[in-house]
């Protein structure tokens, strides 16, 4: 591959995963190559950096908040993994705000599944959905871009889910999780992108 560090072969790779240009399973493939070598002429770039500072260019930063189990709220970036892995921690709760807001018509709109309660209304960011102190698991949501300008951005999120691991990712407004099955969502991973 046409010289890319590890760190931004991760990057390329998920943007590549998210836009459905490949799948998971194909990231260490000769397929991989063949589509990273394809959206390089697409893109008219002629390395892997001007490629990455492409997709960079087109990603909008956000802020993420989680409240995590014992851990309370923690804050996280864009394409940072918000929660745990393996430690059977739940989410209970979350806000997502566009940080900075520099794109006027342009917002987003959340919902989550809370066990005990079912789904909970739809809330603009950056308002806090789910609970706090209360013990309950967050067990799926959606989230979804909003304003004038909504048409031109794409949302993307995945969840890591209790007995699955980490979904694939899906985008406006879809629903990521369970419902009725009893499975916590452990952390979550969020990108709003430019079309």
């Amino acid at each position: 591959m046409k010289s890319l560090y590890f760190k931004e072969k991760q990057i390329v790779s998920s943007y590549l995963v998210r836009r459905g240009l490949i799948d998971i399973h194909d990231v260490s493939t000769k397929k991989y190559e063949e589509v990273f070598n394809n959206l390089l002429n697409k893109t008219n770039s002629k390395n892997g950096k001007e490629l990455l500072d492409t997709i960079e260019k087109g990603r909008i930063n956000l802020q993420v908040l989680v409240h995590l189990q014992d851990k309370g709220d923690l804050l996280f970036r864009e394409l940072q993994f918000a929660g745990t892995r393996g430690e059977r921690a739940r989410l209970e709760g979350f806000s997502i705000a566009i940080k900075p807001n520099t794109i006027d018509g342009l917002g987003l709109k959340y919902m989550a599944h809370i066990e005990h309660i079912g789904d909970r209304s739809w809330e603009i960011d950056p308002t806090f959905v789910g609970t706090r102190g209360k013990g309950l698991r967050l067990e799926g949501f959606a989230i979804d871009v909003t304003g004038a300008n909504a048409s031109q951005y794409v949302i993307y999120y995945r969840a890591h889910v209790q007995d699955f691991g980490d979904s694939k990712w899906y985008k406006n407004g879809e629903f990521c999780g369970t419902r009725g099955e009893y499975r916590r969502i452990e952390g979550i991973e969020v990108s709003l992108e430019r079309k």
